[in-house]
């Protein structure tokens, strides 16, 4: 997947293996300046539901742990409609852009719903 870049901040969107891009709450955390993801995902459970399947799902990755052990861990992913969803919800000086963006993104790619 190819790196995209919003306001000086570059993202490889997560490889979900559907050919769609996909953000995490990491990644949205730091487009919208937010200091770590749990802001996004307070965001998301306060609206969960206004998001359908093809916007969130999770998924499984595994990570370095403790003394290198890998350990699976569940991450929440965003598609750009998503993603476009916790900028219009979001209140920092920066979602308003981040929305444009993600739109124009959409628009761009026959594959991204």
């Amino acid at each position: 997947m190819n790196e995209l870049t919003f306001n000086n901040h570059s993202v490889v969107p997560f490889d979900n293996g559907d050919g769609k891009i996909w953000f995490t709450a990491d990644h949205l955390a730091e487009l919208l300046g937010y200091n770590d993801a749990k802001q996004v995902n307070k965001i998301f459970q306060r609206h969960e539901a206004e998001f359908s399947n093809s916007m969130t799902m999770r998924t499984k990755v595994t990570k370095n742990g403790i003394n290198n052990s890998l350990r699976e861990i569940s991450v929440r992913l965003f598609s750009p409609r998503g993603a476009h969803l916790i900028g219009m919800v979001s209140r920092t000086k920066v979602a308003k852009e981040l929305r444009i963006w993600l739109l124009n993104l959409a628009e761009k790619s026959p594959v991204l719903s």
